[in-house]
Formats: structure tokens, C-alpha cells, sequence
């Protein structure tokens, strides 16, 4: 398959999500990071017919009392539809919430942002999946590791996040513009990196990570 991503098939920041590919109709997706920079994903997934689980964890709110950290907030046990997402509020940094993101049903694949997991708990939520796993990281692991390094590409870097064959890595960098200055992705073009990885072209690096010192601020 020709990646859309790399043939220039670009969507609008503000629009819909595009592909060709069709293998995530009536399918079952977990994604991890919803209400932030992967919310455009969910849309484009249910406008692609796919069973959303939609798992985020609203900005300074507690756990539920007496239920312990990570367990579940605001639970929706309605089955996820075609026409909205199925949402679930959990601490996915703790055992507890992603035990209980585990168990909310057969997931077919998931998109999980890096940052809301820990080793542990993306370990738990990845073996809940029974075909392809993408995991979405921040330039954070990438970052030098000692002065003159530049950095040994995706493809190593890839193998020593990707769990298991069939799963994939999406590298965030930072984008150029003009007079040697530089930005972070929008959610609409991580979300578009993440669809890519997802439908099984492969890891992507979105935009740079190198020279470092470019590195937004």
C-alpha cells in the first residue's frame, strides 16, 4: 500500500481525516488520549464505521471515592456504536485504570499517547489487543543522549518501543517554518500520522527530530 502520509495525502488541520484504506470498518478500536491531541482521531474513526472506545481522563478530576486511583470515572457501559464513541474516564498510569480499560470488551486495535501510560500499564493494555497496537511518542524519546548525538532514525528506535510484530511506533518531532524557526504538530496532523500507522503503513516519524537545538520551545 502507498502511505498517504508520504504520497502528500494530507487533510486540512481543522477537516476530516482521508484514506483509502477501509480495514477498520466495524472493528473495534481502543484509543488512549482522546479529549487531547488524538480527539481528531476519534472522529475520523467513526466516520470510518469503527467501534470507538474513546479513553481520557478530564484535567482535575479525582478518582471516584472510595474506588481507589485508576478506577474508572464516569463509566459508559453502553457497547460503542457507529455514530459516537464509546467514553470511558480512566487513569491509564496505574494498573487499576488500565485493568479496567482492559476489560471494557474485545479490542481489535488501539492508538495510545505515549505520555498517559506507564511501561507497566501500556504492557496490560497491549495485550488486550488482538491485532495492531500504535504507540504514539513524543520527541522526549528521542532526545540526545550525549553531546554530538544524532540520532540512529526511527527504525531503532521503533524496535525498542514496538511490543510485538504486527504493532507500530509514531515518532512526534516538530516542524519547520520559516527563518530557522520551528512547531509542534496540531492534533489534526498527529491524529493523521497516528490513522496512517493504524491502517498498517507502517512507523512514522512526523516532521524532525534533529538538530536538537531547533527543538520548539
Amino acid at each position: 500500500m502507498t502511505s498517504p502520509l508520504r504520497s502528500g495525502g494530507w487533510f486540512p488541520a481543522a477537516g476530516v481525516l482521508t484514506t483509502t484504506a477501509t480495514a477498520l470498518a466495524d472493528r473495534t478500536v481502543l484509543v488512549v488520549g482522546a479529549s487531547g491531541i488524538l480527539a481528531p482521531l476519534v472522529h475520523a474513526l467513526v466516520s470510518k464505521r469503527s467501534h470507538v472506545v474513546a479513553v481520557s481522563r478530564p484535567p482535575g478530576v479525582p478518582p471516584a471515592p472510595g474506588r481507589g486511583d485508576g478506577a474508572p470515572l464516569g463509566r459508559d457501559d453502553r457497547a460503542p456504536t457507529h455514530g459516537s464513541p464509546r467514553v470511558i474516564g480512566a487513569d491509564t498510569t496505574t494498573l487499576a485504570g488500565a485493568w479496567a480499560v482492559a476489560n471494557c470488551g474485545p479490542l481489535d486495535y488501539a492508538v495510545f499517547y505515549g505520555p498517559a501510560l506507564t511501561a507497566q500499564t501500556l504492557a496490560v493494555l497491549t495485550n488486550a489487543v488482538r491485532y495492531r497496537a500504535v504507540l504514539v511518542l513524543t520527541s522526549e524519546a528521542a532526545a540526545p543522549t550525549g553531546p554530538g548525538d544524532e540520532g540512529a532514525g526511527l527504525a531503532p528506535l521503533a524496535a525498542r518501543y514496538r511490543a510485538r510484530p504486527q504493532d507500530a511506533v509514531v515518532l512526534l518531532g516538530w516542524k519547520s517554518v520559516d527563518r530557522g524557526r520551528s512547531r509542534w504538530h496540531t492534533p489534526g496532523e498527529v491524529s493523521a500520522a497516528a490513522l496512517e500507522a493504524l491502517e498498517g503503513y507502517g512507523d512514522v516519524l512526523l516532521g524532525r527530530v534533529r538538530p536538537w537545538e531547533q527543538r520548539p520551545r
